[in-house]
């Protein structure tokens, strides 16, 4: 699905289609693992966020770390690319202290 628009709809249809599987099968943390994957590499901020909830909400808190572990890589990548775009686009954070 790489290279294809969120909004194509072969990417439409096999997120549907992830969303069916957790219906039954929302206890395996593997479904979900790969369902969310998928939704970072379409880069669908909210839609991610509210799908990291809702696998936590469904699993056992003893499958929660495989959750967490890929929630965090993808929080210090969106960490990376933030600080990245300031760095190209010249803004920087204010010193304190200067200016008086």
């Amino acid at each position: 699905m790489r290279g294809l628009r969120g909004d194509h709809p072969a990417v439409e249809s096999l997120n549907n289609t992830y969303e069916r599987a957790l219906v039954s099968m929302h206890k395996m943390p593997r479904i979900w693992l790969e369902y969310l994957e998928l939704l970072v590499d379409q880069r669908l901020v909210t839609k991610v966020r509210r799908t990291f909830d809702r696998a936590l909400v469904a699993l056992p808190i003893t499958q929660h770390d495989r959750v967490w572990i890929l929630y965090l890589v993808r929080a210090r990548a969106r960490a990376g690319e933030a600080g990245q775009r300031a760095d190209l686009t010249g803004q920087h954070a204010p010193q304190r202290g200067r200016g008086k």
